[in-house]
């Protein structure tokens, strides 16, 4: 039987004529397209998406930071101490008073034999505000500038003989007037009245006596403040291991100065001296010992102030 040759299988109708024309031109265009756009794309390729940091947190400067629980003032007003003491272990210790700018300089002192004798050094600033150690391990001292009673860092290589400002040091807590100052550089007002003292443990925590007698402590470095209970007679604080200390003065059962850990604990032995208000100043060591200034005393404890 013969074949039909208008019915083969690749036989070309009108109709698929259509189709094979409109697919070559709809491929060709699409063709097109993609190489104008290749080419209108090749000198400028697509922004990459760069990662960001957050931006440095900046602490609102002398913000005030109520303690979360402030009770009324139940001690006598506090003078602040005119005195400064830091110990660095049970030998050697360094002290002064802080003096007022711009009247009255301030007063640096050594000791290395545990107080028994003090070498005293000279002095290019005034009102010192706080102690603190440089990499090295020269003394620094952060106090203003006698002429312009500008806060100034000052180091000394040679026992305070001799001073320059500091180029670098570890960051310290620092009580100026009625601010608390974290080393990181926050600045809170946690008294109702001015600081009378404040001592830090680390960057983080530190304990502040108020001038109405009040003592607030910090975990987060001056953020917020949290009040503990209050020390009769209280005169000066300190920052041990494992508590914060204070200083009390004027006891009915101590002529004298004696310490205790705040919010309670064991009440150390009573160190004798005669005390004037602003008299004393107190310190714990790297190595644990307490040292007392008080009066014409110096006194040394190696068990947190339960016998010197």
């Amino acid at each position: 039987m013969a074949r039909d040759a208008g019915k083969g299988p690749f036989a070309a109708t009108p109709v698929v004529i259509v189709a094979l024309v409109v697919f070559v031109l709809v491929d060709t265009a699409l063709v097109w397209w993609a190489l104008a756009s290749v080419g209108r794309n090749a000198g400028s390729p697509a922004a990459e998406t760069m990662p960001t940091l957050p931006a440095r947190e900046t602490a609102a400067a002398d913000s005030t930071v109520p303690a979360t629980t402030m009770p009324a003032a139940a001690t006598a007003a506090v003078v602040p101490s005119a005195r400064y003491l830091y110990a660095v272990d049970g030998a050697t210790a360094f002290r002064g008073t802080r003096g007022s700018c711009p009247s009255v300089g301030a007063s640096f002192e050594s000791t290395t034999d545990g107080g028994a004798t003090w070498a005293t050094g000279a002095t290019e600033f005034t009102d010192a505000r706080a102690v603190a150690q440089a990499p090295e391990d020269p003394i620094v001292v952060i106090a203003r500038d006698a002429a312009t009673c500008a806060v100034t860092a000052y180091w000394t290589f040679v026992g305070g003989i001799d001073w320059e400002p500091a180029a670098e040091f570890q960051p310290t807590w620092i009580a100026d007037g009625g601010r608390a100052i974290a080393p990181g550089g926050l600045a809170t007002t946690p008294c109702r009245d001015g600081v009378a003292d404040l001592a830090g443990r680390n960057d983080s925590e530190a304990v502040v006596l108020c001038e109405d007698g009040l003592l607030l402590t910090t975990a987060d470095a001056g953020v917020t403040w949290v009040a503990v209970d209050p020390v009769a007679d209280a005169v000066a604080v300190a920052a041990g291991t494992d508590a914060f200390l204070v200083a009390v003065a004027g006891s009915p059962d101590c002529d004298g100065v004696r310490v205790i850990a705040a919010g309670g604990g064991a009440i150390g032995e009573c160190v004798a001296v005669a005390v004037a208000p602003g008299e004393t100043a107190i310190d714990v060591a790297g190595d644990g010992t307490v040292w007392v200034w008080a009066g014409d005393a110096i006194a040394r404890s190696a068990d947190g102030g339960a016998t010197w």
